[in-house]
């Protein structure tokens, strides 16, 4: 059984996937402490995935923004001002 810290987890997470998936049982640590179990899937597992109800198309036009604010102004406005966008 494998140890890896979160930050390492996320560094080379497809590496340790593929571990897992070769049947390594990893155990996640934050600061020491283990807080995830990683491993492979049983063949006989009962774990259904559901496909999708209907097709997943692009979220182009989906979003409707009313922008009465010009974001551009809005910004120029802030900085004669002399305010700051992140302290």
């Amino acid at each position: 059984m494998r140890t890896i810290s979160v930050s390492k987890l996320k560094a080379h997470l497809s590496q340790e996937l593929r571990l897992a998936e070769q049947g390594e049982q990893i155990v996640v640590t934050d600061r020491e402490h283990p807080i995830a179990r990683i491993g492979p899937v049983p063949p006989d597992s009962r774990m259904h995935f559901t496909p999708p109800s209907r097709p997943v198309g692009p979220l182009k036009n989906r979003l409707q923004l009313d922008l009465s604010i010009d974001p551009v102004t809005l910004l120029l406005e802030d900085r004669a001002r002399g305010a700051v966008a992140f302290a």
